[in-house]
């Protein structure tokens, strides 16, 4: 408190509140909190006569987008629906496990995509024939599943795209974390259920 008795403010996304007890404590301090990084210091107040007020900055992190996974390491234990598939990875690591377990049961389809071939798999990405627009897009669903059948180890950034061309057919596939891209319709003529 200053010495008028009022507890100073503190500045939080551009408002002014008043100090809580707990905060006194915290002052000069860093603090997480979820994605967000507190910091808070005290500065002197011209106004005020120099009695100190407390500031907060919130600064969001932003997460780990590199998902890696060396190929030597088992599978993980059987995990729910929302660890899978919800969890920072967005489903990619079971993604690559499906590929390594797909490479045991088709070792043809393995040699391909060693071989640098984009098959069919369970996501959008794959390529059977070729198509009158030479570039599409696919997920990095895909990607996960191709770097499992072909023995290598995960490595996804979930933030940047990744462009391979399909030594097969030749066919430049782009693929995307962005969904709007995955979204595109393809021409009719270029659509088919065998085309990933």
């Amino acid at each position: 408190m200053n010495k008028a008795g009022h507890k100073p403010a503190f500045l939080l996304s551009g408002r002014k509140y008043r100090e809580h007890s707990t905060l006194t404590a915290s002052i000069a301090s860093l603090t997480t909190v979820g994605t967000s990084i507190l910091l808070l210091w005290q500065l002197p107040d011209p106004w005020r006569q120099n009695a100190p007020i407390a500031w907060i900055a919130e600064i969001t992190m932003v997460g780990p987008s590199l998902i890696h996974r060396s190929f030597s390491e088992p599978d993980r234990p059987k995990r729910s629906w929302e660890e899978t598939w919800q969890g920072p990875d967005h489903g990619l690591i079971k993604c690559w496990e499906t590929g390594r377990d797909l490479a045991s049961q088709d070792p043809d389809l393995a040699a391909r995509c060693k071989a640098g071939a984009l098959p069919p798999l369970h996501w959008k990405g794959g390529v059977a024939r070729e198509l009158k627009k030479k570039e599409k897009f696919g997920a990095l669903s895909y990607l996960a599943q191709w770097q499992g059948l072909r023995g290598q180890d995960l490595e996804i950034d979930q933030g940047a795209e990744v462009t391979l061309t399909c030594t097969a057919i030749g066919m430049v596939v782009t693929f995307t974390p962005d969904l709007t891209k995955l979204a595109e319709p393809q021409s009719s003529e270029d659509e088919g259920e065998s085309n990933g």
